[in-house]
């Protein structure tokens, strides 16, 4: 995770695959996350959709910016459902940073 930090990756997916298959063929006693240097939210993102890795590498670079979509929020039988603006549900390094802005806001 520091190398893509750092910035000496530029297909990020692909070093990922490297890394993990690194992690398989080695004896180390860490979870694959651990190995790869990210958290276990980090690494739920990255499963399912390995590009992931790059709004995790920017929300790390730069924490306070949010990534480039934007969210419509609805009501749906007294439920609130947020939606991406590509149509992707929220994902939690969204959430997480939609959070702490709604709590700066109202408390």
């Amino acid at each position: 995770m520091q190398a893509a930090l750092d910035g000496d990756f530029i297909d990020l997916t692909t070093e990922l695959d490297i890394a993990i298959q690194a992690w398989h063929e080695s004896t180390s006693n860490l979870e694959v996350y651990e190995y790869l240097g990210m958290t276990w939210d980090e690494y739920k993102q990255v499963v399912p959709k390995p590009k992931a890795i790059y709004d995790i590498v920017s929300l790390r670079k730069n924490p306070k910016i949010p990534s480039r979509h934007f969210y419509n929020c609805s009501l749906d039988q007294g439920k609130v459902i947020i939606t991406r603006s590509d149509g992707e549900p929220m994902n939690l390094i969204d959430w997480n940073f939609t959070r702490q802005v709604l709590e700066r806001k109202f408390s």
